[in-house]
């Protein structure tokens, strides 16, 4: 229907008239009830996927929203029932306190293992250690720490012992000596080299 039809519908309405009694019986009202509007017509129109994709996404935000509501009017009551199911002895105050004691503590362990991991990596760096090496020998126990840098300093030791003695005895190091040793030692190699 367009403005004129409609404006010729209810050019003869008066001043006290009901307008939606003229309209129901227009042609256009008419055809919205005999027609595509009925419950039927909803109920068929259901099985259209693209209907009912838009069905499904409308349900999923008024799902979303409720449950967010749900959760900011409900939820931390039933966390606090189940606390005090667990502690029936310690109040609400008591077991948020316990909580934050918790966290209390669990950041000082890591303060005071950053702590020595700083002071570590000072004392490896005098003794000649690569500080990233660190990492691997901290341990929240200070004796155990001080425990795998010794071990760590004696396998060291022994590892880099045994590579001097290999080299040595392959002849690869010369100690340095006089210019006269040095030439000496260049003819030596230089023979050797020849096979002379």
């Amino acid at each position: 229907m367009n403005k004129t039809e409609l404006l010729k519908l209810i050019e003869n309405i008066g001043d006290e008239d009901s307008v939606d009694e003229t309209l129901s019986q227009s042609d256009f009202a008419k055809s919205l009830t005999s027609g595509s509007l009925t419950l039927n017509a909803f109920k068929d129109k259901l099985t259209d996927p693209e209907f009912k994709s838009f069905l499904d996404s409308t349900k999923d935000t008024h799902f979303n929203t409720a449950l967010e509501t749900w959760k900011a009017n409900n939820l931390q009551k039933i966390i606090d029932a189940e606390m005090l199911k667990k502690n029936p002895s310690l109040t609400p105050e008591q077991l948020k306190i316990e909580e934050l004691t918790k966290e209390f503590e669990k950041e000082r362990s890591q303060r005071q293992l950053s702590e020595q991991k700083s002071k570590l990596k000072d004392e490896l760096r005098d003794q000649n250690v690569d500080p990233r090496i660190v990492d691997l020998l901290i341990n929240r126990d200070e004796d155990v720490t001080k425990a795998n840098i010794q071990l760590y300093l004696e396998a060291n030791k022994n590892y880099v012992q045994k590579e001097v003695e290999k080299r040595l005895k392959d002849g690869q190091y010369t100690p340095p000596g006089s210019d006269a040793d040095k030439a000496k030692q260049t003819e030596n190699q230089i023979m050797k080299a020849f096979g002379l």
